[in-house]
């Protein structure tokens, strides 16, 4: 499993827990056959940290493409690719409505 973006949250004391956006460069994966944990570091073009982003795996089954989001400060409205066999990211250009819909959560 690989995860991208969102919060890291750590305790603070028993009943508070600091947070803040997870770097889209540091990728924690979980290896479900092996049942460990490694970190990889992807380079090239760094989407901003994000939280009620989307993220797929392309149909390559290589790359994983997220979309949206949004930060303290900024709602984005951008797509980046993330390469998986090369940890490399790119920013995909995008046209259309500025005003795009409100990020969700969708299961």
């Amino acid at each position: 499993m690989v995860f991208i973006g969102g919060r890291n949250m750590q305790p603070a004391s028993e009943t508070y827990f600091t947070q803040n956006y997870a770097q889209m460069n540091s990728i924690p994966i979980f290896d479900t056959n092996s049942v460990t944990w490694k970190q990889i570091y992807a380079g090239g073009t760094i989407p901003d940290a994000r939280i009620l982003h989307t993220a797929v795996l392309g149909t390559d089954a290589i790359s994983i493409i997220i979309c949206c989001g949004e930060n303290d400060t900024y709602v984005f409205n951008d797509v980046a690719v993330l390469d998986t066999q090369n940890w490399y990211w790119t920013k995909q250009e995008v046209d259309g409505n500025a005003n795009a819909p409100s990020p969700s959560t969708r299961i």
